[in-house]
């Protein structure tokens, strides 16, 4: 599952920035999994990904100016216990770098990210309150299937992507569950 997500997100890059051949992946690696998933999606696309571990504001102005050195042509946000509290940094600057970002919370689109592709977190949460309530109830915990979730949020920030001078195919624009003008 985590690698269609991931190969789901490189895919809506790709279409985003044609030709593009490097990228980055940045995330706290103490939270976040899916870096041998990334790594794999970016091979089936012949992608190069650059890993930026960032623990802190600091790691991560270091690995935009990084990606920058590096000629990245977009950036994967993982989202964790670092880069979630810092969206609105992590968003100025892909701004101020001119990178596309996708990210996996739709929070992100929301406060000026380009897109957001990832499980919808309120479909989640009313999921763990039935299973709160089963245990509650003297369900065996042993007893509960683990669930995926099977709910998903595609968010487009077209104001983004104007002030990046990129332009959305209408294909992914017309897939988007919210789309921001």
């Amino acid at each position: 599952m985590v690698s269609e997500l991931e190969a789901k997100r490189l895919e809506m890059l790709r279409e985003i920035v044609p030709g593009m051949k490097r990228m980055a992946f940045l995330a706290d690696f103490r939270y976040v999994v899916a870096w041998d998933e990334v790594q794999a999606a970016a091979r089936s696309f012949a992608l190069e990904v650059e890993r930026f571990d960032v623990r802190s504001s600091e790691d991560i102005s270091r690995a935009f100016e990084a990606a920058i050195e590096d000629h990245v042509a977009a950036v994967r946000i993982g989202i964790g216990g670092t880069t979630r509290p810092n969206r609105r940094l992590i968003i100025e600057l892909a701004s101020k770098y001119k990178l596309p970002a996708i990210y996996s919370a739709r929070e992100f689109a929301i406060d000026g990210g380009l897109i957001a592709f990832g499980a919808d977190y309120a479909d989640l949460y009313l999921r763990a309150a039935t299973v709160v309530d089963k245990i509650l109830k003297g369900t065996d915990p042993a007893e509960i299937p683990i669930e995926q979730p099977t709910k998903f949020d595609l968010v487009v920030n077209l104001k983004t992507a104007k002030s990046l001078g990129l332009t959305i195919p209408y294909a992914l624009v017309a897939r988007a569950d919210e789309v921001i003008e």
